[in-house]
């Protein structure tokens, strides 16, 4: 015992020495109740993996187990209780197993992509618009009004974009975008040729713009426009053949959405936020760094550029001092391409939906063969993707044709006699296929 400081006999020690001079494990700091300090239990194990008896043995033939009877304040009790084998799914399953078990409790995740519950709910909230609020028809139709406005003045392809916050169970429009990867970027002296692709002048341009490409279309010959405006039509062609052709990809409907929404933060914010952006932008000029707004504006296409963009653009209704689009609703004419993916990815998006796949660029589709909900793409599926820092839930919007005209070929009746111009569903083929199930069918979440 000469080796145990003399506090001992006021302290209760955590090893006391034998008479043989081995040590044992003693009381611990705790103060004792009857003698006996509280039980600890462990969870050692599940039963199948060994018996009963042998697992005593076992633990009995190693400390702290093996300490002498009087040295040792929690001697061996082994027992045999019967827990569930996952998680609860819902708060109900959780007080249910807490009454028959023992303490559970529900936690919202799942390894394999969004809650069941979290999913059930999100599409409630998208199918049955509750008064006032965005529908999903809605969305999609100035999704696609946004991209034939600026497929119509030559600026891209017609794909578009609309950007939702749900709020205390409301709905505000943030931003809506359409494609303007075909605008000319302006030249270093502030002219170029902007004609557009079906000859006219692109009406968003400067004015400077504008009278640079009015001297060069009285120079240039007639044949000449005209060639000019066939190899435009031609890009065009292809880029909306592929999905994501020739331009500027900062002019991808997605992106453009996005910067928007960015700068109405900066609009929206409070003071403290207005100056801390105001003060780091202050920094370029601080090291030296040129900061040309209007270069930096005719490459990131985030201004609008049609009336029904700066419609909803310069309406302050966006929640003060948020973060990225974090949570905001995204819904799409066409399935975003990878780099608009990965952008919505950083951007912390809620929930996507878009309505036509895009197999050949598309970055959210996961499927790597042919499947009921449409053709195959590329498998990357961004939205669900564990390696990535962020997921998001994602749904495919499509039309309820497959399913009316299936019920008519079953035999059933039904409602809609206007349609004998549509596919049959017997022989659809791949790219009639995601005419899949009744307008609303869920891909990745």
């Amino acid at each position: 015992m000469y080796a145990v400081p003399r506090a001992w006999e006021t302290t209760p020690p955590t090893v006391m020495q034998n008479g043989d001079g081995s040590w044992a494990w003693s009381a611990s700091l705790k103060m004792r109740v009857n003698n006996r300090t509280p039980t600890l239990w462990l969870m050692v194990c599940p039963s199948e993996v060994i018996s009963l008896d042998d697992l005593s043995a076992l633990l009995l033939e190693y400390p702290p187990f093996c300490s002498d009877a009087d040295s040792w304040a929690f001697p061996l009790e082994v027992k045999e209780v019967t827990v569930p084998r996952l998680a609860p799914t819902s708060p109900e399953q959780a007080a249910i197993w807490s009454e028959e078990y023992w303490p559970t409790f529900y936690r919202k995740t799942n390894p394999f992509g969004a809650h069941p519950a979290s999913i059930e709910k999100a599409e409630n909230e998208i199918q049955q618009p509750i008064d006032d609020n965005v529908s999903i028809e809605h969305a999609m139709d100035l999704a696609e009004q946004a991209g034939a406005a600026t497929e119509k003045q030559g600026l891209g392809i017609c794909t578009g974009c609309v950007i939702v916050e749900r709020s205390e169970d409301k709905t505000e429009i943030i931003a809506i975008a359409g494609d303007a990867r075909l605008r000319p970027l302006p030249s270093e002296g502030g002219g170029g040729a902007l004609i557009g692709m079906n000859g006219s002048m692109l009406t968003n341009c400067t004015d400077e713009a504008n009278d640079g490409a009015t001297d060069n279309a009285k120079i240039e010959s007639k044949a000449k426009r005209k060639k000019l405006r066939k190899k435009k039509n031609k890009a065009a062609a292809k880029a909306e053949a592929t999905g994501c052709g020739s331009g500027n990809v900062m002019g991808h409907a997605v992106m453009r959405a996005i910067g928007m929404v960015g700068r109405k933060r900066l609009r929206c914010a409070s003071q403290p936020i207005s100056s801390a952006a105001a003060k780091a932008e202050s920094n370029f000029a601080a090291v030296g760094l040129e900061h040309d707004e209007q270069a930096r504006d005719s490459f990131f296409l985030d201004l609008p550029l049609t009336p029904l963009e700066q419609e909803h653009y310069q309406k302050d209704n966006l929640k003060p001092d948020g973060y990225l689009c974090l949570k905001l609703e995204v819904y799409l004419t066409h399935e975003p391409c990878m780099m608009c993916s990965m952008a919505l990815v950083h951007s912390r998006v809620g929930r996507v939906i878009f309505k036509h796949r895009m197999p050949k660029t598309g970055g959210l589709t996961a499927e790597m063969v042919r499947n009921d909900t449409g053709p195959v793409g590329l498998g990357y599926g961004l939205c669900w993707r564990k390696e990535l820092n962020w997921q998001f839930m994602c749904w495919e919007y499509t039309v309820a044709t497959y399913a009316l005209k299936k019920q008519k070929a079953d035999g059933g009746e039904t409602d809609n006699e206007d349609d004998d111009d549509e596919p049959d569903p017997q022989v659809l083929s791949d790219e009639d296929a995601n005419l899949g199930k009744l307008s609303f069918t869920s891909i990745h979440v």
